[in-house]
């Protein structure tokens, strides 16, 4: 059964997959609260919030090198790829997703923040239920983790897990920080903050 992540808790990549895992897939799966009506789209009112998900890479230095989202889906490295946009969360599983090959990504890369932001104007997290992040192994899909994101339901960003290249392996740590912006710019000082608060 795939471990369900506490949030601030850290944990050995590996030891989550019971193997050394080089391809790992990411899927971000959400519901809406709010459907659009007919009588909404007469109005030319949309309700179903928009999730986007995004990587974001930085070296040792904690200086930024590189990200990954809908309008940049591939890494420098080719190493992070984003498997396309999804605008509505309709429907179960997984409406986003991206790999990460671990073998492939660059020497300098210590650190990957996987976030999401509401990305439509109005939209915050009190427009989704049941927004999940699941890691599966890309060998076989099974899914090895999972982190609910809780709380701050005001909100349009979230910072919700770090990759962390340590001495002996990648390890997960489920964030959960919350900040406000739609765009990947907006995602960038949340970040920082997560970064420097946990030196």
């Amino acid at each position: 059964m795939a471990k369900r992540l506490k949030t601030g808790k850290t944990y050995k990549l590996n030891e989550l997959a019971g193997t050394d895992i080089p391809i790992i897939v990411i899927g971000m799966g959400w519901d809406n609260w709010r459907k659009t009506t007919w009588l909404d789209k007469i109005r030319g009112k949309r309700r179903e919030a928009d999730l986007d998900l995004m990587a974001v890479v930085y070296d040792d230095h904690y200086e930024r090198i590189d990200n990954v989202w809908y309008a940049n889906l591939q890494s420098k490295d080719m190493a992070i790829k984003h498997l396309g946009d999804d605008t509505i969360g309709v429907g179960g599983g997984d409406d986003e997703m991206m790999t990460i090959d671990l073998y492939k990504l660059f020497p300098e890369v210590k650190k990957i923040y996987i976030c999401t932001t509401a990305f439509s104007e109005g939209d915050n997290f009190s427009d989704i239920k049941n927004c999940f992040t699941r890691i599966m192994d890309g060998r076989d899909g099974r899914e090895i983790c999972r982190f609910s994101l809780q709380g701050s339901p005001n909100s349009d960003i979230k910072v919700m897990l770090e990759l962390n290249r340590g001495e002996t392996g990648w390890e997960l740590r489920a964030v959960g920080r919350a900040g406000e912006g739609s765009a990947i710019q907006d995602v960038y000082p949340v970040i920082r903050k997560e970064l420097y608060d946990n030196e």
